[in-house]
């Protein structure tokens, strides 16, 4: 009701208009993560981005770089951007776009100026693990092709400083979201974009700190995601350097088991596969799944049906509905014995079976169980004979 009220105020303060819910970015890619984890079953993702090197020559692009005082000072005329990678970039002094020009004057987006970054005072120092598996992890940045400019300022300020303690860093660009079916020359005209100079690969490693360097280059899905990987000397990392070529044999693998039928789909793949299915009529819902899954215990199973249905769930997925009756079958398959020689048992270990449990949970169970009543009986013989009545 509350929420209605508030919802109520909100429209009637802005004239009815509806306030669009901010989308939250898609993190769908790990670069270091998919360079350097051991385990491919996860590691499918990969296969829809490749190397990006679509990067104008910066000597061909050409900027205003406007002196940052007050008020802004005009330059006389253009430079390219090579002449500011080399004379004006360098550790802690990033570019920056001019947010508003005197005047209120009409921007063309070629308007940028120096922003030196606070190298005194850092966000405080995160921890950092030092075993073997935190070069497999980086901490992430993420941008919209839009993004605000004091946001952008932040985090190339935590960027700075991230470095200087030794952590990997990896940045994404995303595009935004109606741009997701753009041909591959669309979207690197749109990373070549005069107002998104200062999200350049280039232009940013000028900005690093001394011991921050590249760890992987530019990879995009050339849709609506180009990320890269920065690392630091500081941090010891044993991958300096390599990442980039495990990044490429970790791509190789997946395509490689594809190839064989073990590979795991993407999500545009598994799209794609299910509107042939859809189109074929061979399609079933989730419900009609489960509906399939009780009648196959139903046959295989006979008399287990209610069992399986008390103990799933309206969440449980088919695979796991049939996973649950061969596990019950398993259980009592093993516990039926029990029935006739020790019926307390049978009892007990009935009370105790869960649908996980494996044929080895239930022997292991069971032994334990054994060796717990064997253990009780020799207590109770030595307390008669020693005390000559049985303990109370």
């Amino acid at each position: 009701m509350r929420v209605q009220i508030l919802q109520t105020r909100v429209q009637s303060l802005f004239g009815g208009i509806r306030i669009p819910i901010a989308k939250q970015q898609c993190r769908s890619i790990h670069l270091m993560y998919a360079a350097t984890t051991k385990s491919h079953q996860s590691n499918h993702k990969i296969k829809g981005f490749f190397p990006f090197d679509g990067y104008e020559d910066p000597e061909d692009v050409q900027l205003e770089l406007w002196a940052y005082n007050k008020p802004l000072q005009k330059p006389a005329e253009k430079i390219t951007l090579a002449e500011v990678m080399k004379d004006h970039l360098k550790p802690g002094h990033i570019l920056v776009p001019v947010e508003s020009l005197p005047g209120n004057a009409p921007k063309t987006g070629i308007e940028y100026h120096i922003h030196e970054v606070n190298t005194i005072k850092g966000p405080g120092k995160s921890k950092r693990t030092k075993s073997a598996a935190s070069a497999r992890h980086a901490k992430e940045i993420h941008f919209n092709s839009n993004a605000p400019i004091s946001h952008f300022k932040h985090m190339m300020w935590k960027l700075y400083y991230m470095l200087q303690e030794g952590s990997n860093v990896e940045m994404h660009i995303h595009m935004r979201p109606e741009l997701k079916q753009v041909e591959r020359g669309e979207f690197t005209a749109r990373m070549n974009d005069l107002s998104m100079l200062h999200l350049r690969h280039d232009v940013i490693s000028m900005t690093l700190p001394e011991c921050g360097f590249v760890e992987i280059k530019p990879w995009a899905n050339y849709k609506t995601n180009c990320g890269w990987v920065f690392t630091s000397s500081a941090g010891g990392n044993p991958n300096c350097g390599k990442s980039d070529k495990h990044l490429v044999r970790a791509q190789k693998i997946q395509f490689q088991l594809e190839s064989l039928g073990m590979g795991t789909l993407t999500r545009e793949e598994r799209l794609t596969v299910k509107q042939k299915a859809r189109e074929n009529g061979t399609h079933l819902t989730f419900n009609e799944k489960r509906r399939a899954a009780f009648q196959q215990v139903q046959q295989d199973h006979p008399g287990m049906t209610p069992v399986v249905q008390r103990l799933s769930k309206h969440f449980t997925t088919p695979a796991e509905i049939l996973d649950i009756a061969k596990k019950l079958e398993d259980s009592t398959r093993i516990i039926a014995p029990l029935a006739e020689s020790d019926p307390d048992l049978f009892r007990s270990m009935k009370r105790s079976i869960r649908p996980t449990d494996t044929a080895a949970d239930i022997l292991q169970r069971l032994e334990r169980i054994r060796t717990q009543k064997g253990r009780s009986e020799m207590e109770t013989s030595w307390r008669t004979l020693k005390l000559g009545r049985p303990s109370s």
